[in-house]
């Protein structure tokens, strides 16, 4: 019997007997499924919203969850087959839960792990620049490039220094209440909007974006130092 469970906005139907219908109806709800085995275990997922993500950020910040309960709650969010809660995690191997919550992050475009999955659905859109649009933007911009995260090629620019002091007073602090990420990816994000990619795309890529615009903005640039006698 599929039941319902809140996490976001948006209801998650679990159960522990997924269907074709089932995983459809999953299909038209997140965009994107994804099973993996572990130990013989299989297991339905989906990836994490940006918005789901940063009330994790929130509520860690904020002392109301440890660093160690980070990947009993991703699980539980994203988790859609079995219908399970962390505490069911407790009978298997110790290790299960935390490469379980690792796949959640890979899927939501965090990081890579070794565990091989199955992609059941995929309707989440693609991003490609176009050469119209480069051409666009070359008339504007001094310093263009193309950044390519998994499947996606998005247009960005550098951030200048004034650019960077704006991102920085809207930092509260607060996940809850500012999102830097997001901010960077507002003003050096120029093919799709930060704004579609945010609301479309599972919360990882937003990180990642941002990463790409840091990076062509010099902050991780290793300067090359002589030493004049």
């Amino acid at each position: 019997m599929a039941s319902f469970a809140g996490g976001s906005k948006r209801m998650s139907m679990k159960t522990n007997n997924p269907t074709d219908e089932i995983i459809q109806v999953w299909k038209r709800q997140y965009g994107e499924v994804r099973r993996a085995s572990i130990k013989g275990q299989d297991f339905y997922y989906r990836p994490l919203t940006r918005t789901e993500f940063r009330q994790l950020q929130s509520q860690l910040s904020g002392g109301k969850m440890t660093l160690d309960e980070m990947d009993d709650r991703i699980v539980e969010i994203a988790l859609l087959s079995p219908d399970w809660s962390a505490r069911d995690f407790d009978n298997l191997l110790a290790g299960v839960l935390t490469t379980l919550a690792r796949k959640i992050r890979e899927c939501s475009g965090f990081v890579d792990t070794e565990v091989q999955d199955v992609v059941l659905a995929d309707d989440l859109p693609v991003f490609d620049v176009s050469q119209q649009d480069i051409e666009k933007w070359k008339e504007k911009e001094k310093h263009l490039s193309i950044v390519r995260v998994g499947k996606h090629r998005l247009l960005v620019r550098p951030l200048s220094r004034s650019d960077w002091n704006a991102v920085r007073k809207m930092d509260t602090g607060d996940p809850a209440t500012s999102d830097m990420e997001a901010e960077i990816c507002k003003i050096g994000l120029l093919e799709p909007s930060a704004d579609e990619v945010v609301a479309s795309l599972p919360a990882g890529y937003t990180i990642q974006i941002s990463n790409a615009i840091l990076q062509i903005s010099g902050f991780v640039e290793e300067p090359v130092v002589e030493e004049v006698l």
